[in-house]
């Protein structure tokens, strides 16, 4: 009987970190398409109608924003569907993209540059880099699981934690292997796929616990 137990609770860990690496996956492969259009590397003419009508600044803030959104929505469709629950999928779906969607813009645009810019004042331009990326991608990670932990009652911070964790060490691995390995258009699709990747699959195995220790609490 134990044993029975322990392996449907390992079946269901799996079914929660591979739905989030799947849906954030697919979400970060198409952020990352609007971090390079961003950067002029998809659809150049896209970006320079935005920065026409919003300027260079805001405007690149905002399609972070949106390819932000795509991820935190899909992925949060994507864990939806273990609760086959149309309602909370919904709900999980708009606050992943609002979640997501704002910290897609602090990682790009938020502690990621000012950390950068201060260490490079102090002639720490590569620590600054390094340490500009994990620190921006762990709060653009808290912000996205702090918005979805809202769907859950209890033992909300196992959701903010996971997401912080899992989207800075996967922001951090995407850039390391795009910068080593891919060029261009490429790296940007690559460096988002990893960011999805380990943030989605943190994210599903802290929502697993969560809402474990919800049920066992009952």
């Amino acid at each position: 009987m134990i044993d029975n137990t322990m392996k449907e609770d390992r079946i269901n860990l799996l079914k929660y970190i591979l739905l989030g690496a799947i849906g954030f996956g697919i979400g970060g492969t198409i952020c990352g398409i609007f971090n390079g259009i961003n950067a002029g590397n998809f659809a150049v003419g896209v970006r320079s109608i935005i920065w026409n009508v919003f300027g260079m600044t805001i405007g690149s803030i905002l399609v972070n924003i949106i390819g932000g959104a795509f991820l935190g929505a899909i992925g949060g469709v994507s864990l939806g569907f273990i609760f086959k629950n149309s309602k909370k999928t919904l709900q999980l779906s708009l606050l992943g993209a609002i979640g997501f969607g704002f910290g897609c813009a602090i990682w790009n645009w938020g502690v990621f540059k000012i950390i950068g810019i201060l260490l490079a004042y102090m002639g720490l331009s590569f620590v600054g880099y390094i340490i500009g990326i994990l620190i921006g991608f762990f709060i653009g990670g808290a912000i996205g699981g702090i918005l979805l932990a809202l769907s859950i009652r209890d033992r909300r911070d196992l959701l903010v934690f996971s997401s912080a964790v899992g989207f800075g060490i996967g922001g951090f691995l995407g850039i390391v292997v795009a910068s080593a390995f891919f060029v261009g258009a490429e790296g940007f699709i690559i460096n988002g796929a990893i960011l999805g990747v380990f943030g989605g699959a943190s994210l599903g195995a802290g929502m697993y616990l969560a809402e474990k220790q919800t049920i066992s609490q009952k």
